[in-house]
This record gives structure tokens, C-alpha cells and sequence, in this order.
């Protein structure tokens, strides 16, 4: 079974309908949000006939519902100027592009582009950038990995 929630984003869900670490949130009257769990949407997939696996790569279109997110920033400049505080932080290297270079370099329109075409199983983090994201390891038989990086 596939949810489509937001609009246009396919999400799995077991066979009962269930997507595991992601939640219904009502905080203010008529307005629902999709809230998650940490991060344990990266780290849980559901495989076909909706079993779940629990510590997998996760299959969760996660680009694309930051990119939802992102879409309902872009419509002010002050969410604008968040994203680019939040990015500067995430993949700001000051010994590569300085704070100033990097602000004329940042495009939002870029930045809801690159996590729309994000598949799933891969996600920027700190150290990589929205342009460059990284596979999101599989937790299982952690304890015998030696460098998870």
C-alpha cells in the first residue's frame, strides 16, 4: 500500500495502512501536519506486501517532504532566509566560500529542486550539501561494523 501524503508524494505504508514513525499532529483547529519520528523514517523500510524492516535503509521519499516543506518557506523571505541559515549550517564551509559568496550562491529555487528529485534512501546531513547527498546506511548488524562512515 502506497499513501499519497503530501499531494503528489508516494509514501509506503504496511499493509494495514500504517506508516511507521509518522504522525498526525493537530495544533492548532483545522490544520493537520505530518510530524516524524527523529530520524527513524531513514532507517525503516517497508518492503513489499507491507512488512516492515526496522533498522533497513529506509524508503521514505524523505527529499521530497522537506522539499514540501521548503515550498511553503520559499512564499516568505523571512523562510527564505531561515532555509539559507539552516543550509549555511548544515554544508557551510567558511574556508571554501565565505558566508557572503555562499548567501549569492544559495538559490531556494535549487533547493526545492534538488529534494524533489531525491530518491529515497539517500538525504543531505551535515558535511554534504542538498546538491550532493548521501546513501543513508542500513543499522542492521551495526555492532559489527567498525567505521558506519
Amino acid at each position: 500500500m502506497v499513501l499519497q501524503f503530501p499531494p503528489g508524494i508516494s509514501i509506503p505504508a504496511t499493509s494495514d495502512g500504517i506508516v511507521p514513525n509518522l504522525y498526525y499532529v493537530i495544533r492548532k483547529r483545522g490544520t493537520v501536519e505530518l510530524a516524524s519520528e527523529s530520524y527513524s523514517d531513514r532507517h525503516t523500510r517497508i518492503l513489499a506486501g507491507g512488512i516492515v524492516l526496522n533498522g533497513a535503509q529506509g524508503n521514505v521519499p524523505v527529499g521530497q517532504l522537506d522539499a514540501a516543506d521548503t515550498k511553503q518557506a520559499a512564499r516568505s523571505p523571512v523562510g527564505v532566509q531561515r532555509a539559507r541559515e539552516i543550509e549555511w549550517l548544515k554544508a557551510g564551509a567558511p574556508w571554501v566560500m565565505t558566508r557572503v559568496a555562499f548567501d549569492d550562491w544559495f538559490r531556494i529555487d535549487d533547493l526545492i529542486y534538488a529534494r524533489e528529485t531525491m530518491p529515497p534512501g539517500v538525504f543531505e546531513r551535515q558535511g554534504t550539501d542538498f546538491r550532493h547527498p548521501v546513501h543513508i546506511p542500513s543499522l542492521i548488524g551495526i555492532e559489527d561494523i567498525k567505521y558506519l562512515d
